[in-house]
């Protein structure tokens, strides 16, 4: 009769023969066997899990290329396939691939649109959103978007006063409320620029963002799944219910008339289901406050970092607004400033530098796919990853890693020359599944750097470590800074 240590012994025995089997047969047998990549990712989902869990899976990932080239095994069954060549198919065709697993809520009740994986559910729910972001609509949060920005201008010179100024938080706070704004109107602010975020709204927003994407879009999304239905804290679940209590003076008849703000009104007024409509106001939320913030926070750290790129941007405004002034703070006007060179060089180069993430992934088809002149599976989870393309030599040279804005401007005779591939931009995808806030993002950006710029002058505190605040760049779905972006704000003609 076995004794216990005998059992122990045999069932250890068993365990690493299962492990070593299937080990073995990712690594050489597997169909996807042939396509190179780090062993420790190739055998096992947690090591990349353990990548996105530290926040720092777009540098793995632009790594792991840098060793082996353009297509890279990432995963058990996933590919990471850095080529132009694949964009169009893997996003934008009309057979552009399917979502995979990873876009699963869990125990949550709604589907919010990001979240939607059958094609023609999420057409018929974009097609609802799409109504927020024509051009008249986007000209309707054009007053909210200057309330916003006066009160972060009250807010910055009172608190240049005092001493360096964190403008990454405060940037936090102006993307909160004018979010807040845009989707539940002026009776529902969040009034964070005012009251400095008591509640945690912005943590809780990030950390919800974070609780996703380490469990979900880790690689390992049934562990999201599961846990969503444990009783444990949840940041997601305190988001829904701030969706739910701002949502109640929308509902029923009668809600929607002119002064009700278009996100809410279209959402409550579609036919979706409340706790659709929940999810969703959760995500424009999330999404619009943190993207915007996130840009913001690379564009004013990469300009402060040069010095010289902000005259010329400054010469650029003077001569197209005169000299500041109080009464020019927000008169800046959207068309003159999206005909503006440099400042648009600017907002496109924070983009390519300030897109720390790895890639949306998509599922091939099960027939299996030609990629990038190489057969790949059916079932495979494929992906092109961001950061590594907007870093890439073969599409921004010279120096792909340095803040570069006259790569996207036309040169003059005797101007450094550069190689630009504007197509190789990708920070908001495209096709069936992207995004759809492109526009008023790009207005957003527009309009508050060249307000800031315009009115200040920007520099460093003495002692600010530039490449400390880049190395401690995080990205889980949310983007964290670990280190504020500390800086000295000196009022020029105001």
């Amino acid at each position: 009769m076995m004794n216990f240590l005998d059992f122990v012994l045999l069932l250890w025995v068993t365990i690493g023969t299962i492990f070593f089997g299937v080990c073995s047969w990712r690594y050489f047998f597997h169909p996807l066997a042939r396509f190179p990549g780090h062993p420790l990712f190739v055998i096992s989902d947690f090591s990349m899990a353990i990548c996105v869990g530290l926040g720092r899976s777009f540098s793995s990932v632009r790594k792991m290329h840098q060793r082996y080239g353009k297509i890279v095994r990432t995963g058990p069954n996933k590919v990471s396939i850095l080529d132009m060549s694949v964009l169009h198919a893997l996003y934008k065709s009309a057979q552009s691939f399917e979502k995979d697993d990873a876009y699963s809520l869990g125990a949550s009740e709604g589907e919010g649109l990001f979240f939607i994986k059958d094609r023609s559910r999420h057409a018929k729910r974009r097609a609802i959103w799409a109504q927020a972001f024509t051009a008249t609509s986007i000209e309707k949060y054009t007053p909210y978007l200057e309330t916003c920005t006066s009160k972060l201008m009250t807010t910055i010179m009172a608190k240049s006063k005092i001493g360096p100024v964190d403008l990454g938080r405060l940037f936090n706070h102006w993307a909160f409320d004018l979010m807040g704004l845009m989707t539940f109107g002026p009776s529902n602010s969040f009034g964070l620029l005012e009251n400095d975020d008591p509640d945690h709204l912005v943590e809780n927003c990030r950390e919800a963002a974070s609780v996703f994407q380490s469990y979900s879009l880790s690689e390992i999304p049934s562990t999201f799944r599961l846990l969503s239905y444990l009783p444990v804290p949840n940041p997601i679940h305190g988001l829904q219910k701030l969706a739910e209590q701002n949502l109640k003076k929308f509902e029923g008849p009668g809600i929607v008339n002119s002064t009700t703000p278009i996100i809410c009104s279209l959402l409550s007024k579609s036919g979706i289901s409340h706790a659709d409509v929940v999810d969703d106001v959760l995500f424009a939320i999330q999404a619009g406050f943190e993207a915007t913030a996130t840009i913001l926070t690379f564009a004013m750290f990469y300009l402060t970092s040069n010095q010289a790129v902000v005259s010329q941007l400054q010469d650029e405004l003077d001569h197209t607004f005169g000299t500041p002034s109080p009464s020019k703070t927000c008169a800046m006007d959207h068309p003159t400033l999206s005909e503006l060179p440099l400042l648009n060089a600017v907002i496109k180069e924070s983009l390519r530098l300030g897109s720390p993430f790895p890639g949306l992934t998509r599922v091939t088809p099960p027939q299996g796919v030609m990629l990038a002149g190489q057969y790949i599976p059916g079932g495979t989870v494929v992906s092109v990853p961001v950061h590594a393309l907007h870093l890439s030599s073969e599409h921004f040279s010279p120096n792909p890693e340095r803040f570069e804005p006259h790569r996207w401007i036309f040169p003059k005779e005797g101007e450094p020359q550069f190689m630009t591939d504007e197509l190789a931009l990708i920070p908001f995808s495209f096709g069936p599944f992207g995004c759809l806030g492109r526009q008023l993002a790009m207005k957003e950006l527009l309009f508050l750097i060249a307000t800031l710029v315009y009115n200040f002058d920007i520099t460093f505190p003495i002692g600010f470590d530039e490449e400390k605040f880049l190395k401690n760049v995080r990205n889980l779905k949310a983007t964290h800074f670990d280190v504020g972006l500390l800086v000295h704000l000196e009022v020029g003609a105001l």
